[in-house]
């Protein structure tokens, strides 16, 4: 692993069994329930890329803080789906620039804002 690279993330929620669901039903990842850590459910995401857990809070993830972003084929079709599953939308479809991509964001079940972020297709 290089440093400085990113190794985990923690994503506020207020229902552990709920907030893990909704990830796993809108982006497909895998959550890790183990013994003992009941408490403190974990996911890795699609890709395999990079994991993290859930953590019971209360509040979400401050307004205007982090933002963490998920890499989707299509925003428009993800918009519908995340509401379908107890997400809200929070910035429609936007263009990043020709030659980038999309970026849109939602609030998920624990009222966390979260991005998405559709990359230009490829020629």
């Amino acid at each position: 692993m290089a440093h400085g690279s990113i190794e985990w993330v923690e994503i506020p929620a207020k229902d552990l069994q709920a907030s893990p669901q909704f990830y796993e039903a809108v982006f497909g990842w895998k959550i890790n329930r183990e013994s003992g850590w009941e408490e403190y459910p974990m996911f890795m995401d699609a890709a395999d890329k990079l994991g993290g857990g859930f953590v019971r809070s209360e509040k979400p993830a401050a307004e205007g803080g982090v933002i963490l972003y998920i890499t989707v084929d299509e925003i428009d079709a993800m918009l519908p789906t995340i509401e379908k599953h107890g997400g809200t939308r929070a910035k429609g479809k936007t263009l990043v620039a020709e030659s980038v991509g999309w970026w849109a964001s939602f609030r998920d079940p624990a009222g966390n804002v979260i991005g998405l972020y559709q990359k230009v297709p490829r020629a």
